[in-house]
């Protein structure tokens, strides 16, 4: 009569409860959110990095000619009309000798805060939809990334110098 008990105590206690399956499943789906949003900004980062790598390239391709002539204005005839992840691209001399502009457009939100956090200093000025948000080698004071990078196919205008003498290396896209 005991041995009878005790299996039928053994078979209620076999198996999960549905307030526990419930439970794992929860906790597996926080984390699988979780991960979707790390692997979203570290696409976002990748993108604002070799975007800065593409710039970098171009600015360097630009300039090179201007620096052989004292009054050369910058020609753009290499230049892509897109970057490679579809960004339009162009190229056009700015009002003062020497200083030429490269704009993208259609630059999304995440991708335009990550190239302005990573603080990238070539560019003289950085126009982000019409709002000059770097010159000079500072920011502007009361501006967030958050502020300027919210039209959804925002437009960053990067304003070079014909010598480039902002940091055009490996290690350009590191705020110090």
């Amino acid at each position: 009569m005991f041995s009878r008990k005790l299996s039928v105590f053994k078979k209620s206690e076999s198996g999960r409860s549905m307030i526990e399956t419930i439970g794992v499943l929860a906790i597996a789906g926080l984390l699988s959110i979780g991960g979707i949003v790390g692997y979203r900004f570290a696409l976002d980062r990748y993108r604002a990095n070799e975007t800065i790598n593409e710039l970098n390239i171009h600015s360097v391709n630009v300039a090179t000619p201007m620096m052989r002539y004292r009054n050369a204005v910058a020609k753009f005839d290499s230049l892509p009309s897109e970057t490679k992840f579809n960004y339009s691209l162009r190229g056009y001399n700015n009002e003062y000798i020497g200083y030429f502009v490269l704009e993208i457009g259609r630059v999304p939100d995440t991708v335009c805060r990550q190239i302005l956090e990573l603080g990238w200093k070539a560019p003289t000025t950085m126009t982000i939809n019409n709002v000059v948000f770097w010159e000079d080698g500072d920011f502007v004071e009361g501006l967030s990334s958050s502020q300027v990078c919210s039209s959804g196919n925002n437009v960053m205008a990067f304003e070079f110098y014909k010598t480039l003498q902002g940091c055009l290396g490996p290690n350009c896209a590191i705020s110090s």
